[in-house]
């Protein structure tokens, strides 16, 4: 076997088997890449540096990893959305909150979260509201949940940007918890949005994204997905003057 031969297996053919091979080994889903979170950490340190802000996040364990932390940092320098709802409180809470501080976020922040001794903490360190919502069974078509009740309160009529990463769906009880969001999607702002998806990597967070592909579908929403890899996935649906963002 000559030198090019072994050259193209090696940097061709082997990448894709593998790729392959892990996609089986994941239930037909995407992998993730790793190796690629060093490189999500380089942009976000230096565009914390670029803007002032300390170093104080703590993205490991079940916390959003870099990329998560990269895409909010960029959609706010960006795009400045004006009415953000984040489901699910910890390091993103903490990372908006410092936006604003610094000025570069100029938005109402509500952050909704299900356990009060959590929300108790990540209040005390933030300037926006942390609202605690009890979950409640849902029956959604064939999926049986528990997700946020959001009858109980009174949220805003619009959002430009909406972060799914809570409640926790990380074990197959807990499955399909997230798609409770699902309601919250008439609430987007028509002239544009985002949506972030956080775990995309897992089959409950995946169905999710494909029925709200569907759904803003079936509303005649144009709109633009996109899906950030690394040690998570994250998938973005933006539509409007924010569509770009899903090239980010």
């Amino acid at each position: 076997m000559g030198k090019p031969v072994r050259n193209y297996i090696k940097n061709k053919v082997l990448p894709r088997v593998i790729w392959h091979v892990q996609k089986i080994a994941n239930q037909g889903l995407a992998p993730t890449k790793p190796e690629l979170e060093a490189v999500y950490q380089r942009i976000f340190e230096r565009d914390l540096e670029q803007i002032g802000v300390s170093n104080t996040f703590y993205p490991v364990g079940s916390a959003a990893n870099y990329s998560l932390l990269y895409f909010i940092l960029r959609a706010v320098r960006e795009v400045k959305p004006s009415s953000i709802l984040e489901l699910g409180a910890g390091q993103t809470s903490l990372l908006f909150d410092e936006l604003r501080r610094c000025g570069l976020l100029n938005a109402d922040v509500l952050t909704i979260e299900h356990n009060p001794t959590w929300a108790d903490y990540v209040e005390a360190r933030v300037s926006h509201k942390v609202m605690v919502l009890k979950l409640r069974s849902y029956q959604d078509g064939e999926l049986s949940y528990d997700g946020y009740d959001f009858d109980a309160v009174a949220l805003k009529p619009v959002i430009d940007f909406l972060l799914v990463d809570g409640p926790p769906a990380g074990t197959q009880e807990r499955g399909y918890a997230r798609h409770c969001c699902l309601s919250l999607l008439d609430r987007l702002d028509p002239a544009g949005f985002i949506i972030v998806i956080d775990d995309v990597e897992r089959s409950g967070e995946a169905l999710l994204c494909e029925r709200i592909d569907q759904r803003l579908q079936s509303k005649n929403i144009a709109f633009v997905r996109g899906q950030i890899t690394a040690n998570k996935q994250q998938a973005v649906f933006a539509s409007g003057r924010f569509s770009h963002a899903a090239f980010y």
